[in-house]
C-alpha cells in the first residue's frame, strides 16, 4: 500500500486509532439509520402485499351481489322510466331495488375493498336513497298528492316528490365504477 499517497502510514498509531473509530462511528450511525429503514419498507410491503391479498379474496366474494346489485339499479332505472314495456312505476321501481343480503351483511366489511369500497358505499347509499325518494312518489302519488291529517282533520298538500332517476343514474355509474375497479384487481 502506497503511504505516502493517503498519508496514513505518516499519521501516529493514536491518530490511526482515532481515524479508525471516527470512520467506524460514522459507519455504526448508518447501519444503524439504514437497517431499520431498510426493515420497515420491507415490512411497508408485506402489509400492502397482505391488503392486496385480503381485498382480492373479499371482491372475490363480494363481486357476484354486487353486479346483481348493478342489474337491480338498472332494472329499477327502466321500470320508473317505462322503458320496461310499461308505463312508469314508481311503485314496482321501489320494490325491485332492494341490495343483496351478502352486501347488507358485509357493509361494514367494505372498507376491505381499498379503493373500489368508496364507490361501491356511495352506490349503495345512492340507490338506497332512490329508492326512498320512488317510495315516496308512489305514496304521493296514491294519495293525490295531499294528506288527511285525522286529528286537525284538515287536508294538507304534500310535498311533490324529489326526482329519484338521477340518483338512480348515479348509482348505476357508481356501481359499474366500483365493479370494474373490483374486475381490476385480478388482472
Amino acid at each position: 500500500m502506497a503511504c505516502e499517497w493517503i498519508g496514513w502510514c505518516a499519521l501516529k498509531p493514536e491518530a490511526q486509532a482515532a481515524w479508525v473509530q471516527a470512520v467506524g462511528s460514522v459507519l455504526a450511525l448508518f447501519i444503524a439509520v439504514c437497517v431499520p429503514l431498510y426493515l420497515h419498507a420491507r415490512a411497508k410491503e408485506a402489509e400492502a402485499r397482505k391488503e392486496t391479498l385480503r381485498a382480492r379474496g373479499f371482491a372475490l366474494f363480494i363481486l357476484p351481489d354486487a353486479e346483481e346489485m348493478l342489474r337491480t339499479f338498472r332494472r329499477a332505472n327502466y321500470v320508473a322510466r317505462g322503458e320496461d314495456g310499461d308505463e312508469p312505476d314508481s311503485k314496482a321501481a321501489a320494490d325491485v331495488l332492494i341490495i343483496p343480503p351478502k352486501i347488507q351483511e358485509r357493509v361494514t366489511q367494505l372498507h376491505d375493498l381499498g379503493d373500489s369500497a368508496a364507490k361501491l358505499q356511495r352506490a349503495i347509499a345512492k340507490g338506497l336513497e332512490a329508492k326512498e325518494r320512488l317510495d315516496y312518489e308512489h305514496f304521493y302519488h296514491s294519495q293525490g298528492g295531499e294528506y288527511y291529517d285525522p286529528v286537525e282533520q284538515t287536508v294538507e298538500d304534500l310535498p311533490k316528490p324529489e326526482e329519484a332517476s338521477g340518483v338512480l343514474r348515479d348509482a348505476v355509474n357508481l356501481a359499474e365504477e366500483a365493479i370494474k375497479e373490483m374486475r381490476a384487481m385480478f388482472n
